[in-house]
């Protein structure tokens, strides 16, 4: 006899707005960008409950406390007495890229007729 596949439940595209308290426009921005999974049916898109809850889990910010504290990882962040400093400017052998204004001057110097003398 054939084992019975149980399928999940699918919600449209308005009850999983609903679920999640969004607009069916903005469920369907964040689903165009990528950000919430979803299954395509022939009659447009269906989601999952656990579709709808990897999105809300991945929406999360953590707070400060979730974060861990160590002082190794606040030093590369922060920097230290001790550790090595950042670079400003540009490197040796690199070329500084002209400003907008800079760039308009030189073309401006390079495109003048020549004064004839």
């Amino acid at each position: 006899m054939a084992d019975i596949v149980e399928l999940p439940q699918l919600f449209t595209e308005a009850e999983a707005a609903d679920r999640l308290g969004l607009s069916i426009y903005t469920l369907a921005r964040e689903r165009k960008a990528g950000r919430i999974a979803y299954r395509k049916m022939r009659r447009g898109v269906r989601y999952t409950a656990g579709d709808l809850a990897g999105y809300v889990e991945s929406i999360r910010v953590p707070s400060c406390r979730d974060v861990e504290s160590n002082s190794a990882s606040k030093s590369e962040v922060s920097g230290s007495a001790s550790g090595p400093t950042a670079r400003h400017g540009a490197g040796p052998g690199s070329i500084v890229s002209l400003d907008r204004h800079a760039a308009h001057r030189l073309a401006q110097q390079t495109l003048k007729p020549r004064s004839s003398s």
